[in-house]
């Protein structure tokens, strides 16, 4: 299901807007690895919300059982 309720006029404008031929354009760079291969299992008649919610929950899943600590932004000397 698409999210993103954008006609076919507003997709070309906004395309042709940015100067490419198509939205497969802008994903080009991107390694094929990386890139979807079928539509995601969304639950149909969801809210933005709802949605949101579902991902963040799948997310949450992905954090299960990792008790790391991020340096980001620690500085480059060591740390214990």
């Amino acid at each position: 299901m698409n999210y993103i309720p954008n006609d076919e006029k507003r997709i070309k404008e906004m395309l042709d807007a940015i100067g490419v031929s198509s939205i497969d354009h802008l994903f080009k760079p991107l390694p094929e690895e990386v890139l979807l291969k079928e539509y995601l299992k969304i639950p149909k008649g969801k809210s933005d919300l709802e949605v949101e919610k579902y991902f963040l929950d799948r997310a949450k899943e992905n954090e299960r059982g990792i008790n790391s600590i991020s340096f980001l932004g620690g500085g480059s000397y060591n740390h214990y």
